[in-house]
């Protein structure tokens, strides 16, 4: 994908864009929330001091029954920074942070701001997608967001195509492991938008992902064989009868 900033490129970008927003000194919450988490969270540090136990509890709770939109606007840069370590972590997972980000109507934020959120997510989706999933967090969880912010699959699922094979291969095992629904009937993708789906049934049905996924289970260990096997198996649940 041509015009996407690195990975740390995108990162700086976002902190420089929410770099206006005030810190909050102190956030109200329903009296039900723990409050010595919350504090955690409005310590009198820098921003990018602050840890993923740090801001864990804030972020899973942000806006609901924790602080508002100005709040969330400050923490996300560091929100966003963390999850692409730890985007399966508690209060960091990409589809969470979507959820968030429409609650805090971001369609009306800058364009300069939205922007930054949208590099962020590109930049780890592809920085991830040719990364070991045991090693790091499979690729799936970025591509969701995406999808969930709007954007169609087929930009994203070409790069699998290049990349170092083997985990490039096992990420895209994950992903088609992870999307493909128990039948047509689109049971395990209904959190995205018609048209999305659509794509992502369309995706799942070319004849390139099954080679694909042919190719991976041709040179996979014994100990990744499995993963494979699996998605052939999905991917053959989606076959129209007859």
């Amino acid at each position: 994908m041509k015009g996407v900033l690195s990975l740390q490129d995108a990162i700086n970008a976002a902190y420089s864009a929410f770099s206006d927003v005030p810190r909050p000194t102190a956030m109200d919450a329903s009296p039900v929330k723990n409050h010595a988490e919350i504090e955690k969270a409005v310590r009198p540090v820098g921003l990018r001091e602050l840890t993923s136990e740090d801001l864990g509890y804030y972020s899973a709770s942000a806006m609901t029954t924790i602080g508002d939109a100005s709040d969330f606007q400050y923490f996300l840069p560091r929100i966003l920074d963390i999850s692409t370590r730890e985007a399966g972590s508690y209060g960091f997972e990409p589809w969470l942070i979507v959820h968030k980000l429409n609650y805090a109507n971001w369609d009306s934020w800058p364009a300069a701001k939205r922007a930054a959120v949208f590099d962020v997510f590109r930049s780890a989706f592809l920085f991830t997608a040719h990364l070991h999933p045991d090693n790091y967090p499979e690729v799936h969880e970025w591509l969701t967001g995406l999808m969930l912010l709007g954007e169609y699959p087929e930009p994203y699922v070409a790069v699998w195509k290049h990349g170092d094979p083997m985990p490039s291969l096992l990420q895209f095992a994950a992903a088609v492991n992870w999307y493909c629904p128990s039948s047509d009937d689109r049971e395990g993708i209904e959190d995205f938008s018609d048209a999305v789906q659509k794509r992502i049934i369309g995706w799942l049905k070319e004849p390139g992902t099954r080679a694909l996924i042919e190719e991976g289970l041709s040179r996979a260990s014994d100990q990744d064989e499995w993963k494979f096997q699996l998605a052939l198996s999905k991917l053959d649940g989606l076959r129209p009868e007859g």
